[in-house]
């Protein structure tokens, strides 16, 4: 097994999700919600976003119409305005993300540690490094890290970096990329998203169709960090990685306050589930805590493998507003 307890920390932190067998989305539910529906979202449990809770319409579905939206004046009297597809796009987009502003802070910057098991093996980060143009859209440029401390690097070597592009304007990932440095692996991998045409191309120029909106593994924590969460929700999304479509689903599963080394914070516990080949095929769990505020600021991860228990907690955190603590 070429991979040993840090890289798979920074996995987790790459992705903040994990793979459980056995579990498929649900069965679509009533079509006229799905009209309303971002591009491979769907949600079920107490949150608030309503219509946009179902479905995986693309996004010509989603604003393929110019409905009226009808107001009365003071004298009584009713008129129509139309809502263009782009007006009508923007509100669901606040609706479903109504934390976008207070989550995604540019120039944010996380370091953890990590401990496979009762041994510190290393740090890993998550940055959110600043605004680049990617294929004419205004993208988030988050970039994770996971390195190996020298105690650990004797017998295991570990500097990877997972660097993920996400459109301002729909949160959705426009271009993926992964270098990883792992004992005597490396590998490399660059994934341009199309969601236009649901198009995934590699640096290869190898090409794979995708569900509508896709996210790939860094861009589906970061929506799930924009949500109005609550205990009971659950969030399914889309994702594409390593040439493959896989369902996510994350559920709330409580509130709890908890004390790192960066701080005490009140937090809800989520836990994610991706049906994917690997290290989680046939059994593992992975348990995050994200701060129980606009924020939804990461601060533990835990995670039970075959191989043994992974633990990442926040150490440091670099922003100009925090968390709950």
């Amino acid at each position: 097994m070429r991979t040993a307890g840090l890289a798979l920390a920074g996995m987790l932190l790459a992705a903040g999700i994990a793979a459980a067998p056995g579990w498929s989305p649900p069965a679509p539910q009533a079509a006229a919600l799905q009209a309303e529906a971002l591009p491979g979202v769907a949600l079920q449990g107490s949150a608030p976003q309503g219509a946009e809770q179902q479905g995986a319409a693309s996004e010509e579905q989603a604003g393929a119409f110019s409905d009226p939206e009808f107001s009365t004046d003071a004298a009584g009297d009713r008129s129509a305005r139309i809502i263009l597809p782009e007006e009508r796009a923007a509100r669901l987009f606040q609706r479903t993300y109504p934390h976008v502003q207070e989550a995604l802070e540019i120039g944010e910057k996380l370091v953890f540690s990590v401990r496979y098991g009762v041994v510190r093996a290393g740090t890993a980060t998550i940055e959110l490094a600043g605004v680049e143009e990617v294929a004419g859209d205004s993208c988030y440029h988050f970039v994770t890290t996971a390195e190996s401390n020298d105690f650990f690097s004797t017998f295991f070597y570990v500097r990877d970096r997972v660097e993920s592009f996400i459109a301002m304007k729909d949160l959705r990932p426009r271009r993926f990329e992964k270098y990883l440095l792992e004992g005597n692996y490396q590998a490399e991998q660059i994934i341009q998203f199309d969601h236009a045409t649901n198009m995934a191309t590699y640096q290869d120029g190898r090409i794979f169709e995708m569900m509508p909106g896709s996210h790939d593994v860094l861009s589906a924590f970061v929506d799930v960090r924009c949500r109005d969460l609550r205990v009971g929700d659950e969030i399914q999304l889309e994702c594409h990685a390593d040439r493959k479509n896989y369902p996510l689903k994350t559920t709330v599963l409580r509130r709890e306050r908890i004390e790192v080394p960066a701080g005490e914070f009140d937090c809800l516990v989520v836990e994610p589930m991706l049906r994917t080949p690997g290290l989680f095929k046939h059994e593992g769990s992975l348990a995050i805590w994200l701060t129980d505020d606009t924020y939804k600021i990461p601060v533990k991860m835990m995670s039970s493998l075959p191989i043994g228990s992974i633990s990442v907690v926040l150490t440091e955190l670099t922003r100009r507003n925090g968390g709950t603590s």
